[in-house]
């Protein structure tokens, strides 16, 4: 495991990954592992511009030298990575589409790019993605035990890591859209934000915070929370 920077920070009364402070997010780091094992060049992507897989992939495909492919539905909100990532990878805008619509878009391409590539899945990119994720987790937490840590949740990918990295901690998860892609069934207790993926958060954290993700969190905290409670701050 490389040699990860001390994210970790007091916050008010709770404990802080800071993610924020990293320009693809916690997932780049596991990403500059997991890319260069993977017997491609070319790596495709279709993502949202309400997320951070595309920038977190973006970034780590520059530093791994590998090509990068991200598709994007276009939106009315337009995030503060989509500039850089553009200088740094391929960026496709498509007109507002499904994910499904996106993938074919990505087929189209991959049928050029004679085998050297593979789409990958969003979220938690291909096999072997989780285990380099965990290694980051466990490497940032540093052996210190936390009662309750709390996670937010659009793919799962994180929350999935997380329980399973951190059994003895209970683990909250916050649930950032209607319909999140997986709902854990260890939880003693949990959160669903009411709101649509699109839609921000109404409370901030006192940190820099994905508006559409992470930060819906923080109401929650301020209610539930307990002191010494770990949050996990993924990305802004």
């Amino acid at each position: 495991m490389q040699n990860l920077p001390d994210l970790l920070l007091k916050i008010d009364d709770f404990n802080v990954i800071r993610g924020d402070k990293i320009s693809g997010g916690l997932k780049q780091f596991a990403l500059e592992q997991w890319l260069p094992e993977q017997p491609f060049d070319h790596f495709i992507y279709c993502g949202t511009v309400f997320g951070y897989g595309a920038p977190a992939l973006a970034y780590a495909g520059k530093e791994c030298g590998k090509k990068i492919t991200i598709f994007l539905s276009q939106s009315k909100f337009t995030p503060h990575w989509l500039n850089d990532i553009s200088d740094i990878s391929n960026v496709v805008v498509k007109s507002p589409s499904s994910l499904d619509m996106l993938h074919q878009d990505a087929v189209e391409l991959q049928k050029n790019l004679n085998g050297t590539s593979v789409i990958l899945t969003p979220g938690s990119y291909g096999n072997g993605f989780n285990t380099k994720m965990a290694q980051v987790c466990k490497a940032l937490v540093d052996g210190k035990h936390y009662q309750r840590m709390w996670v937010p949740v659009v793919s799962g990918t994180m929350l999935k890591v997380i329980e399973s990295c951190f059994p003895s901690s209970e683990v909250i998860p916050v649930y950032c859209t209607k319909r999140p892609d997986y709902i854990s069934s260890t939880s003693k207790l949990r959160f669903q934000c009411h709101k649509k993926y699109h839609q921000t958060a109404d409370v901030l954290p006192p940190y820099p915070s994905s508006h559409h993700v992470d930060a819906k969190m923080w109401s929650f905290i301020q209610e539930y929370g307990q002191k010494g409670d770990l949050v996990w701050n993924i990305a802004k």
